[in-house]
């Protein structure tokens, strides 16, 4: 299953992730673990 829809990078360099569980901002992280970390988040936002 899809959880991401989008990824943009802001000017200051945050990764901004847009999926089902809406908008997320990681800053300071690799977009490799942003995709990770909001995988994650998604994941127990669905089980619940």
């Amino acid at each position: 299953m899809r959880y991401i829809y989008s990824i943009r990078i802001t000017f200051q360099g945050a990764y901004v992730i847009y999926g089902v569980i809406g908008e997320k901002q990681y800053f300071g992280y690799t977009k490799r673990t942003a995709i990770k970390l909001y995988n994650q988040e998604a994941k127990k936002f669905k089980r619940s």
